[in-house]
């Protein structure tokens, strides 16, 4: 399988988002996902370009982007990305009801 996200990347920013997740929704929410994931990210690349922009204007947003540095991120890279840059994408495969990561 490929995905931009899976549950089981082990990364100090999935383990942090997981846990942020675990806290507000209980120990047996609904999976997390690459769609749940897209959009805790979304949120997260908005609120880094309107801080750097200072207002909510598209050409202040849209100009932030490929330069502002986005702090929350559930992805398996540890380090801040930059809003809208492009994203690594991740394999892994089907083991019983599982996943494990190849890449």
């Amino acid at each position: 399988l490929s995905s931009g996200y899976f549950a089981c990347l082990d990364s100090r920013n999935n383990r942090s988002f997981l846990e942020r997740y675990h806290s507000r929704f209980g120990e047996t929410p609904p999976p997390a996902n690459a769609f749940g994931q897209s959009c805790y990210e979304g949120i997260y690349c908005l609120l880094a370009l309107a801080e750097a922009a200072g207002d909510l204007t598209v050409p202040s947003v849209v100009g932030g982007l490929g330069r502002t540095r986005q702090k929350n991120t559930a992805r398996g890279c540890d380090a801040p990305k930059v809003a809208g840059e492009r994203q690594q994408i991740h394999l892994a495969a089907v083991d019983g009801i599982e996943l494990t990561m190849i890449r």
